[in-house]
């Protein structure tokens, strides 16, 4: 496993905080970068490689809780130093163990980044920790809220999802939120000037995504889109459940045979189209955001188009699936589909 590096001359606890907040920087500088990845070990097996992952994250929690306990009997570093220099090696273990899993795996960018975002956030609260001993910051709760922070992200490590398809599936279901977020706004907005709500900003002043868009009321005109607009978003959504639907069925192996050609050759294939889905999640904000005044009539057909030629991009994609999506499905989706798109364009041009 990896080794931290830790000076020969001897140091006070002030410039040994100093140094443990350093090598942990330098450790989320370097996780994943090509450079360190090219240099994990591949000789490991998946079990291996699984078992070190996991079992870091575990040492690391310990250690951590020792620590914790350690500071609130003594208050002084000269006690901890031993565990202080543990917890810089837990970390360093746990980023090689992460670049390891990774490599071994040949995970997909949705797994890895995943992986990697876990081991940051654990990261980060450790390096928190570091810097609450190196300022002497005791007040209240502040470690046991920082050690709740680490222990917290060492169990999301140890219960992380390995298996590409579940994470590629979870991934899509993200993208159905965000179209139903956008579908939900646009329905809000127009029933609160339905209702004559005069105080837009309670309704929508908070909402981050439409700041700029939601104190500003839909006029008569406005709201002749939203019904096409309301339909697109809708159809869009629909689809998207059913693609869940699809890719649950995709034969894949587990994450122990993941990095075999065929698996690999089925999950470069879904990564591909969940990156179709991702442009659609943002289209559909787009297309909310363009129905909002000063609205511009051509601007909404035209992201109405784009959202349709995306979809069309999904199915163009589910029917070059080399055999892993019933192709009649398919068909039947993507007739659908065109159904109640030229149905909704008809409606925006009215």
């Amino acid at each position: 496993m990896a080794e931290s590096k830790s000076s020969a001359v001897e140091m006070t606890p002030t410039t040994k905080l100093q140094s443990f907040v350093g090598a942990i920087k330098v450790l989320l500088e370097i996780i994943d970068a090509p450079q360190a990845l090219d240099a994990a070990s591949s000789t490991y097996s998946f079990d291996q490689s699984q078992h070190n992952f996991f079992t870091s994250a575990q040492i690391l929690h310990d250690n951590i809780t020792k620590f914790t306990i350690g500071v609130k009997d003594a208050e002084k570093l000269e006690a901890m130093e031993g565990l202080v220099n543990m917890i810089e090696k837990d970390c360093a273990n746990l980023v090689w163990a992460t670049q390891t899993l990774v490599v071994v795996m040949k995970a997909h960018k949705s797994v890895s980044r995943k992986l990697f975002g876990h081991v940051r956030d654990c990261l980060e609260a450790v390096m928190e920790l570091g810097n609450a001993m190196l300022h002497k910051n005791y007040e209240g709760n502040n470690i046991n809220r920082i050690t709740g922070v680490v222990w917290k992200c060492c169990d999301e490590i140890e219960k992380a999802q390995l298996d590409t398809k579940a994470v590629i599936i979870a991934d899509v279901k993200g993208h159905m939120g965000t179209i139903k977020d956008a579908l939900d706004e646009l329905e809000e907005a127009a029933q609160a000037d339905e209702d004559g709500d005069e105080d837009d900003d309670e309704d929508f002043g908070d909402e981050d995504d439409f700041d700029d868009f939601g104190s500003q009321s839909l006029s008569k005109e406005d709201k002749k889109v939203v019904p096409g607009v309301t339909l697109i978003l809708k159809t869009c959504g629909s689809m998207c459940t059913q693609v869940s639907k699809f890719l649950s069925s995709v034969p894949l192996p587990g994450p122990a045979d993941s990095a075999s050609d065929d698996a690999q050759a089925t999950i470069h294939w879904m990564g591909e189209l969940l990156d179709i889905m991702s442009q659609l999640a943002d289209l559909a904000d787009e297309l909310v955001q363009s129905v909002y005044p000063p609205q511009k009539r051509d601007l909404v057909t035209t992201n109405c188009k784009t959202i349709s030629d995306c979809m069309q991009k999904v199915i163009s994609h589910l029917k070059n699936s080399a055999g892993r999506v019933d192709e009649a499905a398919v068909t039947k989706l993507a007739s659908t589909i065109q159904m109640f798109v030229d149905k909704a364009m008809e409606m925006i041009k009215q």
